[in-house]
């Protein structure tokens, strides 16, 4: 059976969700009727995940890495290895959140990305590309 104190910390839990209200749109707007900077920070963060083209390099890599010359096994590896250092920077995020701050984690990650970006576009513009698909 339950002691004493798990029934007390559930019976809390249970008026705390009793206690809270929904969200509305409302909680975004400032007293002036404009979005809350934080809002139009999360805008910005997201138009920018998705104009540096890192879904193209997930999603398609296999076709790429094959489109410039990369044999399938290699390619096929290559995007293995991309997905696998994928988790393991986000582990580190995710470990080392707490001690460093997200704005610091989040100038350090654009920065590897824009790197390694970089570096893929001059590696695709240098490539002759044969069809693969």
């Amino acid at each position: 059976m339950l002691g004493g104190n798990v029934l007390v910390k559930i019976e809390e839990i249970r008026q705390t969700v009793m206690r809270e209200r929904q969200p509305k749109f409302s909680d975004l707007l400032s007293r002036s009727g404009g979005l809350l900077p934080i809002v139009w920070v999360g805008i910005g963060i997201s138009l920018l995940q998705q104009f540096v083209g890192i879904n193209v390099i997930f999603y398609y890599s296999s076709v790429l890495w094959r489109a410039v010359g990369f044999s399938e096994k290699d390619s096929l590896t290559i995007t293995v290895i991309t997905g696998g250092v994928n988790i393991l920077t986000t582990l580190i995020a995710i470990a080392f959140v707490d001690k460093f701050g997200r704005k610091p984690l989040l100038i350090l990650g654009s920065i590897g990305m824009t790197l390694t970006l970089g570096t893929m576009a001059s590696m695709f513009s240098r490539a002759s590309f044969r069809c693969c698909w």
